[in-house]
Formats: C-alpha cells, structure tokens, sequence
C-alpha cells in the first residue's frame, strides 16, 4: 500500500487495481474460473511444494483481488 501512495496511485496493489487504457478492470471476478482452469494447465505449477485444486487457486484469486 505505501508504494501505491508514494506513486499517487498508479502502482496496483490487487488485480482489481489493473486497470486497461479505457479504465476498466482488466481482471474480473467472473473471470476467476477461467483463470483457475487455465493454471491448472499450466507446466509450472509441477513446481509447486502443495497439490493445488480449483477451490485453491479461487481463494488465491480472491485473496489477490
């Protein structure tokens, strides 16, 4: 949050803070689904220490929102 305020706001905290051109979210909620399946495809996710499942990856997107 302190780097959001020294930059007056143009260094996004949480995906909803990812904005396009026009202003709009980049990121939306309803695309949380979409993006937890495509992680899932993802090669790297091998590396990671836990077993994820779509409601993890969700919580994370939720969390990051």
């Amino acid at each position: 949050r302190q780097l959001k305020e020294l930059t007056d706001g143009r260094h996004p905290t949480g995906l909803s803070d990812i904005l396009g051109r026009d202003g709009r979210p980049l990121v939306k909620r309803t695309d949380f689904s979409l993006i937890a399946e495509i992680s899932l495809g993802d090669a790297s996710i091998v590396y990671n220490p836990v077993e994820l499942r779509i409601p993890d990856i969700n919580r994370v997107l939720e969390q990051s929102y």
